[in-house]
């Protein structure tokens, strides 16, 4: 977890230095530092990382995919048994 958040925040300070109107020098040294830092641990990481990603396209994005798909259907059903309940409602009342 930690070389991951060294990770994040090299990403995150390169990003800061180049949102920046000018850049000195010191700036870019850091920033070429930096990408290098993040190209070299990503590259000894590269299978791990390939590993996560194919895992979450193939498995937890249809998992979520589904799940999603399933509170759609029980939010529509939800709906619809309460319209029909609100209907039965106002039709006993009208009787009375």
């Amino acid at each position: 977890m930690e070389k991951a958040q060294k990770i994040g925040g090299a990403i995150y300070r390169v990003s800061e230095l180049r949102a920046k109107k000018i850049m000195e020098s010191t700036d870019a040294a850091e920033v070429r530092g930096l990408e290098q830092f993040i190209s070299t641990a990503l590259t000894e990481h590269a299978q791990e990382l390939l590993g996560c990603w194919i895992a979450v396209e193939t498995e937890y994005e249809p998992l979520v995919g589904a799940f999603a798909a399933l509170l759609r259907r029980s939010g529509e059903v939800n709906r619809r048994v309460i319209a029909a309940r609100q209907e039965q409602i106002a039709t006993t009342e009208e009787t009375k």
